[in-house]
């Protein structure tokens, strides 16, 4: 019994710089652009990419040729590099409802009141929470509560922590 194959076209890896000023990484079959890079904007109202062509511009944004093959218009479909992943990138069922906004450890106190008090510029009463957790106390005591007030969590103890108390915490804020 004999193999039945299709043939889908070639891709062409290339690997040079057209006139545009862009390094052309795959050509399809009818050898229109499918892959570029470059250190500029991506290009638009020129002819000779592939429909759903990617363009990768060195900052970490990509693209992609929503034109026609006579006419690119490349539109950003996500950044990965400096700036990391917005918000407003993500799908509505991987959104989450908060992010955080502050995390770290409390400088190591004496605690002689049963508080730890962090300073966190920014912190907003009205709309953050915050977590927090005990990591070193010279006393046996445990977190009781844990408030936001603007610029300050204060991170109640059962008791006095003593010599040594730091804890760790982290802020949240909704996520708009």
């Amino acid at each position: 019994m004999g193999r039945n194959n299709a043939n889908f076209g070639t891709v062409t890896t290339v690997g040079i710089t057209n006139a545009d000023g862009v390094k052309v990484l795959q050509r399809d079959a009818a050898g229109l652009i499918l892959d570029c890079s470059g250190t500029a904007a991506a290009p638009n109202a020129v002819a000779g990419y592939a429909m759903a062509g990617t363009y990768r511009k060195s900052d970490g944004a990509l693209y992609r040729n929503t034109g026609s093959i006579t006419s690119c218009t490349f539109t950003v479909v996500g950044t990965v590099g400096a700036g990391g992943v917005a918000l407003v990138n993500l799908a509505a069922g991987i959104t989450p409802s908060h992010i955080v906004k502050f995390a770290g450890k409390s400088t190591s106190e004496i605690d002689a009141d049963a508080a730890v008090v962090i300073s966190a510029v920014g912190a907003l009463a009205a709309t953050d929470f915050a977590q927090a957790q005990l990591v070193a106390a010279t006393n046996v005591v445990y977190v009781t509560k844990t408030v936001v007030t603007n610029d300050t969590v204060t991170v109640t103890l059962s008791g006095n922590g003593g010599a040594g108390t730091i804890v760790s915490y982290v802020v949240y804020r909704a996520a708009a």
